[in-house]
C-alpha cells in the first residue's frame, strides 16, 4: 500500500518488492544530487504533492549472487537471548532464507503481490555453506527457515540434506512458518530426521475441501495425510496450521476441520495452531471486502492482524458472513478439544515426555513452547509481587 503510506506518513520514498537493486540505484542517484527518480524501477515517492509510482522491477532470478545477510553489523546472540526468534528454542538460533517467492495464489496471502508467482531457490550447497559459517562464527546450532514455500522440489531438499550429511554438522533446522506437504515422502522424511530437520509445519488452513477451494489452497487431504504418515513414522515433530472465520465459512465447514484434526491426532502429529482470519492488504479477500464496504484502510484496521492469535475474536474484527464472533471463538477451542485429548489418549507416553521437557525447559513441540512460556510468566508474576519464591514462603494467614 505505497500510496496510502506516502499520503498518511512523513515518508519520502518507498522501495517496492525486492529491495537489493532498487535501494542501491536510488541511493547512488541521491548521493549524486539527482532529483528525478522516474527512471528507477520499483520506487514510490511524492512529487509536487502527488504520489508517483514507477514500473515494478523484474524479480531477481540469480538469487545466488546476492550476499549473505550482514550479521556482523548486528548482535545475533541478543535476538536469541531475548526470545526474539521464530520456531522452537533449540539452542543458539540464526534465521535462514533458502528460497524466494511462491507459485501459488491463495486468496488470503499477499505473497503474489510482493514476489509475483515465481519461486526461485538458492543453490542448496550455498545454503549449507551459510549454515556452516554461522555454526563456526556464532556458535549457532538451530536454524529456522523463513521461506514462504521452502520444500517445493524434491531434488532440492534431497541435495540439501545430503550436503548436510556430508559435512556432519551437529545442528537442528526447522520450517516453523509452514511448507508444502506434497514432496514429503519416506525418503525425504528420513533425510530430514537424519540431518536434524525435525520440526516442520503444514498449513491445510481448513478441513473443508470447499473452503480450501474457495481460498485457492491447492492441497488435498490425501496428500496431507501421506506426508503426515511419512513424517510421524520418522519421528518428526509436525504442527498443522488452521484458520477459521473466512468470509464464506459456515459451521459445516468448521465441522470438517473438527474431523480433520481428530484424524491428525490419531495419525500422531504433535500440535495444531488455530488463528482467526484477518484480511491482509494486497490479497484478493482484502480487495473483495473493500469493494463490499466491510473495511476501510485506516490505521485502526491495519492493526487488526496482530490479534489473529488472540484467545477470542471481537465482533468488530469478525469478517465471517455466516458465523458470529462468539461462535468462532467457540470453534477455536472445539478444534483444540477435538485434537489434544485424542492425541494424548492415542499416544499416552507423550504426556510424560511433555511434562519432563517442560521441567527441564526444553522445547521439542509447540505445546512445550507454550507451557515453558507460561511457566516463565508465572515465575515473573510471583517475583513481581515478592510473595513467594525458592527462599520465601507466604506468611501465615496470607
Amino acid at each position: 500500500m505505497p500510496e496510502l503510506s506516502l499520503q498518511t506518513s512523513p515518508i519520502d520514498y518507498i522501495v517496492l518488492g525486492e529491495g537489493e537493486e532498487t535501494i542501491l540505484e536510488f541511493l547512488e542517484a541521491l548521493e549524486a544530487g539527482k532529483r528525478d527518480f522516474s527512471s528507477i524501477r520499483g520506487l514510490a515517492f511524492r512529487e509536487n504533492g502527488e504520489v508517483r509510482r514507477t514500473p515494478p522491477r523484474p524479480r531477481i532470478r540469480e538469487v545466488d549472487r546476492l550476499p549473505w545477510p550482514a550479521w556482523d553489523l548486528f548482535d545475533p546472540k541478543a535476538y536469541h537471548d531475548n526470545g526474539l526468534v521464530i520456531g522452537l528454542d533449540a539452542g543458539m538460533t540464526m534465521p535462514i532464507l533458502a528460497t524466494r517467492g511462491c507459485p501459488y495464489a491463495c486468496t488470503y496471502c499477499s505473497s503474489s503481490t510482493m514476489w509475483t508467482r515465481r519461486w526461485y531457490p538458492r543453490d542448496p550447497v550455498d545454503v549449507v555453506d551459510e549454515i556452516e559459517h554461522y555454526h563456526k562464527k556464532y556458535g549457532a546450532t538451530n536454524f529456522p527457515f523463513q521461506d514462504l514455500t521452502a520444500i517445493l522440489k524434491k531434488d532440492w531438499v534431497v541435495t540439501f540434506c545430503k550436503e548436510l550429511l556430508k559435512r556432519n554438522l551437529r545442528i537442528t533446522w526447522q520450517f516453523p512458518s509452514g511448507t508444502r506437504c506434497e514432496v514429503i515422502d519416506e525418503e525425504v522424511a528420513d533425510l530430514l530426521a537424519r540431518t536434524g530437520g525435525r520440526s516442520l509445519a503444514f498449513a491445510p488452513e481448513s478441513g473443508s475441501a470447499r473452503t480450501r477451494k474457495l481460498i485457492g489452497k491447492q492441497m488435498t487431504e490425501e496428500a496431507l495425510m501421506k506426508a503426515v504418515r511419512a513424517s510421524v513414522g520418522k519421528g518428526l515433530n509436525i504442527t498443522c496450521f488452521f484458520v477459521i472465520g473466512f468470509p464464506h465459512d459456515t459451521w459445516a465447514d468448521l465441522r470438517e476441520t473438527f474431523r480433520m484434526v481428530r484424524k491428525l491426532a490419531v495419525a500422531g502429529i504433535d500440535d495444531v495452531a488455530v488463528g482467526f482470519f484477518f484480511p491482509i492488504p494486497g490479497t484478493r479477500l482484502y480487495d473483495e471486502l473493500v469493494r463490499k464496504g466491510r473495511i476501510r484502510p485506516t490505521d485502526e484496521f491495519l492493526y487488526t492482524p496482530i490479534f489473529a492469535n488472540d484467545e477470542k475474536i471481537r465482533p468488530e474484527n469478525n469478517y465471517c458472513e455466516n458465523l458470529s464472533a462468539r461462535r468462532l471463538t467457540l470453534a477455536k477451542y472445539l478444534i483444540l478439544l477435538n485434537f489434544y485429548p485424542l492425541s494424548f489418549l492415542t499416544h499416552p507416553w507423550r504426556v510424560f515426555t511433555i511434562l519432563w521437557n517442560v521441567l527441564r525447559g526444553k522445547e521439542t513441540r509447540k505445546l512445550e513452547t507454550y507451557l515453558n512460556d507460561l511457566k516463565r510468566k508465572i515465575r515473573l508474576w510471583f517475583r513481581a509481587r515478592g510473595k513467594t519464591g525458592p527462599d520465601k514462603a507466604p506468611a501465615p494467614g496470607k
